[in-house]
């Protein structure tokens, strides 16, 4: 019998592009596959020799040499991301956001990020949010490489409302074999927000808007 998979897969995501999405996509897709699953952040020092799935969920994991690693790489519009990590900091559970922390060297040292945007007027916020949290992730998203020919450029606009057929076509380029595909496929459909028992669901915090939300910094 073939090997399920005969080399590794990558995907590099951005805060608020669809990475909780692909972690549980991804999870699901390594036990069908019978292949271990890693995800950044956390400790991704000693990768395994045999073949392998990573999420990478702030793109900031070096990116691999080897020459039969297939990989896939989501971008969002800016705007949206500003708009997005706006009201997600603003109600999200991360202890990064809810305490006080020393990163924030411009905020009293017992007021939190998520405290911050709270207190402030929208404007004030969503600009705030821009020159913190959601600027770096559109600085990265600016910087990464796209000429890579073996990483798949894919769009958050392009996959939401299409995550089958997306999907579909990501599977194919990594290499998955059909029968494998269609089974993970079937996990797509149920974890997208058209699927049962629904996108909203299936978030770690459901009191956080909806991702699917495209434009909707109009």
């Amino acid at each position: 019998m073939r090997p399920a998979l005969r080399h590794s897969i990558y995907h590099f995501a951005h805060h608020k592009c669809l990475t909780v999405y692909f972690h549980r996509v991804l999870s699901r897709a390594s036990r069908i596959l019978g292949v271990p699953f890693l995800a950044s952040p956390g400790d991704l020092s000693e990768l395994p020799e045999e073949p392998h799935l990573v999420l990478s969920h702030d793109s900031a994991l070096p990116y691999p040499d080897h020459p039969s690693v297939r990989a896939s790489h989501v971008i969002r519009d800016p705007r949206d991301i500003v708009v997005s990590g706006y009201f997600y900091h603003r109600r999200t559970d991360e202890e990064w956001c809810r305490e006080p922390n020393p990163d924030h060297h411009d905020l009293p040292d017992d007021v939190s990020y998520q405290a911050h945007l709270n207190a402030v007027e929208k404007e004030e916020g969503l600009i705030y949010e821009m020159d913190h949290v959601s600027g770096r992730v559109i600085e990265d998203m600016a910087t990464w490489d796209y000429d890579r020919p073996d990483c798949l450029e894919m769009r958050f606009e392009d996959i939401v409302g299409n995550e089958r057929s997306a999907f579909d076509r990501l599977f194919r380029w990594y290499g998955i074999r059909p029968g494998h595909a269609r089974r993970i496929l079937q996990w797509v459909q149920r974890y997208s927000r058209q699927g049962r028992p629904g996108w909203r669901a299936l978030l770690p915090n459901r009191h956080i808007r909806s991702t699917s939300y495209v434009g909707n910094w109009k």
